[in-house]
């Protein structure tokens, strides 16, 4: 399997790592870690990402609305350019 690299931001990381959270009740931990996603987990967890908005506080306390729909566009336009 071939990996890519992707620059996230600190909130569209605690955008992945909630999900993630979710996911790895269900999906193999160490899979994911070792091996990265499958096709099929990847469309899994882009289904359980199927909300309008996550609300991420900062240090300050400040609420940002984070959209996990601007992620998974990230990543596929990275996954298609391969």
């Amino acid at each position: 399997m071939e990996k890519v690299k992707i620059n996230f931001t600190e909130n569209e990381v605690t955008v992945i790592t909630s999900f993630v959270g979710l996911a790895t009740k269900i999906l193999n931990v160490d899979h994911i870690i070792n091996q990265g996603l499958t096709i099929t987990e990847w469309q899994f967890l882009c289904n359980i990402m199927e909300v309008d908005v996550l609300l991420i506080p900062d240090k300050r306390g400040n609420i940002t609305p984070i959209s996990p729909s601007a992620v998974i566009k990230k990543i596929e336009k990275v996954v298609k350019q391969k």
